[in-house]
């Protein structure tokens, strides 16, 4: 009996030591759960908390974007009313020379200009140019680079310790303005007939950008895959639903290039670039490409080659004219030294319309209609003055360069940045600025990423 009792106790002893250590490991998993639990949660709503701030400090720099937009038509149009509309569009718009950082804006504040003047870029190692003691001999002050200038006048407009208590917040914002009439519309085809003239000369255009050598390496079969892209592209946006194809031919039905895709052609606009994704024979690499070039908001089918980085739609531009117009010699992007020629003459003779076509026509040596005009002068003899639509107009041509080209500057893309921490929200807005009043400006397109 004496030895059971032994073996009972030594046997109590070692449940009582399995609960204990049950109990700990419970204890411990729950305690390192509730841990982990709390420490997510906490990250949660930090990153909750950031992306609000983030989400502010973009939606501060669209409505600082609108803010330059508005100064930007204002300073237009009193140009405009002082006689010095061409000076007005052929200088920088006033968006693009007004970087919208608030890291820079505090760099300024704080002395540090390098960032807007692009001092600091100069390779390491370069020799510092001896100081020109000039102007100290004399007594004067050291000149200032004009941004500089510019910048620091800017902020002396406000109180110092204003601006900065403004900017005193975390993270940062900045902005930036693209133009959209700078670029090809592809809804425009929509509301023209297919049987139209009009309809092939607008699908040429496009064809004549996807030409572009930068596109050479993403086709198979570089003309009839691009000429196929351009069919897919407007047939998804026109009425009808058969596949047009140049000359006005016509094969099966649009719905047959989906059958493995699972929807059908849209036969409507394009609300948004994204969607040409969905359109037979685009790819990624295609799209990327293809997308700066290319808008669904200005509502225009002609286009602004007076703002920007204009070069490759200037090129497409011409090679379109030359191959389709019927009146001149086709110039390829091939011939480097023929092209760059013309696009020199018609960026120099922006913003004018007419100016622009009758360099164009000059530098491709064709015959102008309306080179001049003559009067009579008060002593009888007659003398030939030259108009400003002098040149732009060409005989024998299916249509005039001028007719592809606008002056208007009115739909505005912003991309806004909001940064804070390791978090970043953008905004995208698209904005019709044809009223005088900005409180009225039409949003075409908005979007939070």
């Amino acid at each position: 009996m004496r030895v059971k009792s032994i073996f009972k106790a030594a046997n109590e002893k070692g449940i009582a030591l399995l609960i204990v250590l049950s109990t700990l490991m419970v204890l411990t998993t729950s305690v390192v759960e509730f841990a982990y639990n709390s420490r997510v949660n906490y990250r949660l709503a930090i990153h909750a908390k950031e992306r609000l701030q983030a989400y502010y400090l973009a939606k501060s720099a669209l409505n600082f974007s609108k803010l330059i937009l508005k100064y930007h038509k204002e300073t237009e149009k009193l140009l405009e009313s002082a006689g010095s509309a061409a000076e007005a569009m052929g200088t920088e718009p006033l968006y693009r020379m007004m970087p919208l950082s608030s890291e820079l804006l505090r760099g300024a504040l704080g002395g540090d200009l390098s960032g807007l003047t692009g001092e600091g870029e100069e390779e390491e190692g370069a020799e510092e140019s001896p100081p020109d003691d000039s102007a100290a001999d004399e007594g004067g002050e050291e000149e200032k680079p004009a941004a500089e200038e510019n910048i620091e006048s800017g902020i002396s407009m406000v109180s110092k310790e204003e601006a900065e208590k403004f900017l005193s917040f975390d993270g940062d914002f900045s902005a930036e303005i693209t133009e959209e009439q700078t670029r090809y519309d592809l809804n425009k085809i929509a509301a023209i007939v297919s049987t139209s003239p009009s309809y092939d000369r607008r699908k040429q255009l496009l064809y004549s950008l996807l030409m572009n050598p930068k596109f050479a390496d993403l086709f198979e079969n570089r003309e009839s895959d691009a000429a196929a892209l351009v069919h897919a592209l407007s047939d998804w946006v026109d009425s009808n639903g058969v596949i047009n194809e140049f000359e006005n031919v016509q094969r099966g039905d649009e719905d047959s290039l989906y059958s493995d895709a699972g929807y059908p052609v849209k036969n409507g606009k394009i609300l948004s670039r994204s969607e040409m994704r969905l359109v037979a024979g685009m790819n990624d690499d295609i799209y990327q490409i293809l997308e700066p070039f290319v808008t669904v908001y200005s509502g225009d089918e002609k286009i602004n080659v007076c703002i920007g980085d204009a070069e490759d739609m200037i090129k497409a531009m011409i090679y379109h004219y030359t191959h389709h117009a019927g009146c001149a010699s086709p110039v390829d992007y091939e011939d480097e030294e023929k092209m760059t020629e013309l696009v020199s003459a018609v960026t120099g003779a922006c913003p004018d319309t007419s100016a622009i076509a009758s360099a164009l026509n000059s530098a491709l040596g064709l015959t102008d209609l309306e080179t001049s005009t003559t009067s009579e002068t008060s002593s009888g003899t007659s003398s030939t003055s030259t108009s400003s639509t002098a040149g732009s107009s060409v005989a024998g041509c299916a249509f005039q360069f001028k007719d592809l080209l606008t002056k208007d500057n009115k739909i505005f893309n912003i991309r806004a940045t909001g940064t804070v921490g390791e978090t970043e929200v953008n905004i995208v807005s698209v904005l019709n600025t044809s009223s005088t009043n900005p409180n009225q400006w039409k949003v075409l397109y908005f979007r939070v990423e």
